[in-house]
């Protein structure tokens, strides 16, 4: 990512499926830590995206919340507006440090203090890479008293037109 050779390898699948799939996937993860993890999505969500790095994302932001949930439940909200997919992950752990809220997604950087949350401070900065190589953008909300809600948002690509059809009758005829 650093060296500007992040290449995307998009194909077109339906995110809410993939997103059903990983929450079955870190079903286990969220048990040991106490934590309630729920999905909500609004229609299909069919778009074109690198699949692989789009779930690292997912992966990461709810592996975040649950290290910072204390037990507590973990959202995850999936809608399209017009022609953007908008994705939240919402825990209700302690939130992000207003101090630290605009260098978090820098290389890295973690929120609050490292004896706490270990860590090499490369997780967001890594999302907010994915989440521009795909045009789109990671924020975060706190929620005063009541944890935080990271907002990916990235732009729905549609499948690419096929080739036009070439003629197979001989020209000159």
């Amino acid at each position: 990512m650093a060296t500007g050779r992040f290449v995307l390898d998009s194909r077109t699948f339906d995110l809410g499926d993939s997103l059903r799939h990983l929450v079955d996937y870190l079903a286990p993860a969220a048990a040991r830590a106490h934590c309630e993890l729920s999905l909500h999505t609004e229609g299909d969500v069919v778009g074109k995206w690198d699949q692989t790095r789009v779930e690292q994302v997912v992966i990461n932001l709810v592996s975040n919340a649950l290290k910072y949930g204390f037990g507590k439940p973990i959202q995850l909200e999936l809608r399209r507006r017009g022609d953007e997919v908008w994705l939240d992950v919402r825990d209700h752990g302690p939130g992000v440090p207003p101090a630290d809220m605009d260098r978090i997604f820098g290389r890295f950087e973690r929120a609050g203090s490292s004896l706490n949350s270990g860590g090499l401070g490369l997780g967001l900065y890594f999302i907010h890479e994915i989440a521009a190589a795909h045009g789109g953008s990671i924020s975060v909300e706190n929620i005063p008293g009541d944890g935080a809600c990271f907002q990916l948002r990235l732009p729905v690509r549609p499948p690419a037109a096929p080739p036009p059809r070439q003629s197979t009758t001989p020209k000159g005829n």
